[in-house]
């Protein structure tokens, strides 16, 4: 008991550090970004340069961590992020900032899926299957409050720590949010080294060189693997779409709310309304495990009827053209949305063996990061043709759509399976149905 105790302290404090660090860059990564001299258009290239080097590499450092380790593959991401946050503290042109958010993409393709899939070796071996539900939905919540506290902290950085590095010669207001953010870098890269236990089987090579040798087998055989079992094929499958659906949310959130309110110099607004949908994420994680319970643990169904409120929080929320009405649905569609994460999570890993798991995990993080992309590019033509509630609105309809994967028989017998609470590696013998 007292070792599953220290697994949850390590992991939750480990997932809080690492997003409270996204928190701190999210809500003025645009505005730093045209401080450095870019155009908006410059900055699309920027972003677009960090997606692809999640995508080129989310697959092969998934399959890196199946093989060298995850601890050895996480602590490379620390040192990449690191890398890229220095690159953009001393960049004042395009090509380097570029470089910088290059190198960021890397850190997020190597942190994809290592830690997560640490921790859920370490439960199934401590506790087995029962309750890993629950305890995912319970490092939500503190990953949540982390992520609201430190977006708080990143939209009024610019206004307090700002104006004194703006008077450093090559820095801004916007770098002081950088060197807060270097610094958890370096926090974040002892405290993983120090305290997270990784056992490697002795009878592998572990060395990088033996790991890249064996990362096409690996890759091949673990895709291979998720497309041949139908209950992670139509799990990627909603989440391609799902992603697609969703993605205009994130784009076009703050040109909306800069039109309602009629002004965006107040960097706190933004960091307030982001620590807002951040905090909607520990209501969801809250509410997902007793609904999970009122449903006989019948995940399956849990994730129809909280993908079907997303729709419906989306629809709603792309008809609204005042500010009550904007913050209250734009909150409701976070909210539902982060109630999906520790039921796919059960339904997923329930499927997947542990030799298999980080190259998984990474290759559903890879088709959800293609639906995003795909309808980042489409919603900003809807928007720009037509309005930002019109491209919601079919952002609304394809969330409706992916709910489809959940009616299939696949996933109602999944879901059955659940309920009537048999083993779960009975469960997975039954369920690797071959198409």
């Amino acid at each position: 008991m007292e070792g599953c105790h220290r697994l949850m302290r390590v992991y939750t404090l480990n997932r809080v550090v690492h997003w409270s660090i996204f928190g701190l860059l999210f809500p003025i990564i645009i505005l730093m970004i045209l401080e450095k001299g870019l155009d908006l258009f410059q900055a699309g290239v920027v972003f677009s340069t960090y997606s692809a080097a999640i995508i080129l590499l989310e697959l092969p450092t998934g399959g890196l961590s199946d093989t060298i380790g995850r601890k050895k593959v996480y602590l490379a991401s620390m040192a990449a992020n690191l890398l890229g946050v220095v690159v953009v503290i001393l960049s004042w042109e395009f090509y380097t900032v570029a470089a910088g958010f290059l190198f960021l993409g890397v850190g997020r393709a190597l942190a994809s899926g290592s830690i997560d899939a640490w921790f859920i070796d370490e439960y199934h071996r401590i506790n087995g299957e029962s309750g890993l539900q629950k305890a995912i939905a319970k490092v939500e919540v503190f990953v949540a409050i982390g992520i609201a506290t430190s977006s708080i902290i990143g939209g009024l950085l610019p206004m307090t720590l700002g104006p004194l590095t703006a008077e450093v010669r090559g820095w801004d207001i916007y770098t002081g949010n950088l060197l807060i953010i270097a610094m958890m870098i370096v926090l974040q890269t002892i405290l993983t080294q120090r305290l997270v236990v990784e056992e490697l089987d002795g009878s592998e090579e572990s060395t990088a060189l033996s790991g890249l040798r064996k990362l096409p087998q690996v890759l091949a055989s673990s895709m291979e693997y998720g497309v041949r079992n139908r209950i992670i094929l139509l799990l990627l499958a909603g989440m391609v779409v799902f992603g697609f659906g969703l993605s205009g949310v994130e784009l076009l959130w703050q040109p909306k709310l800069k039109d309602i309110i009629g002004n965006d110099s107040d960097t706190w607004i933004f960091g307030l309304v982001s620590a807002g949908y951040f905090l909607m994420g520990v209501a969801g994680n809250i509410a997902v495990t007793p609904l999970c319970r009122r449903l006989n643990e019948n995940y399956v169904l849990a994730l129809f009827l909280i993908r079907l409120m997303v729709g419906a929080m989306l629809f709603s929320l792309a008809l609204q053209e005042g500010a009550v009405g904007f913050v209250l649905f734009f909150l409701l569609v976070f909210m539902f949305n982060s109630m999906e994460t520790s039921p796919r999570a059960v339904i997923l890993n329930s499927e997947v063996p542990k030799e298999k798991r980080s190259t998984i995990l990474s290759f559903e993080s890879l088709v959800f990061q293609l639906g995003v992309i795909a309808g980042k590019v489409t919603m900003g033509y809807i928007s720009n043709t037509y309005s930002i509630g019109s491209a919601w609105t079919v952002g609304a309809a394809l969330v409706f759509i992916s709910c489809s994967v959940f009616v299939a028989p696949s996933m109602v017998r999944k879901g059955r399976d659940f309920v009537s609470g048999k083993d779960i590696e009975e469960s997975q013998d039954r369920s690797h149905h071959v198409l």
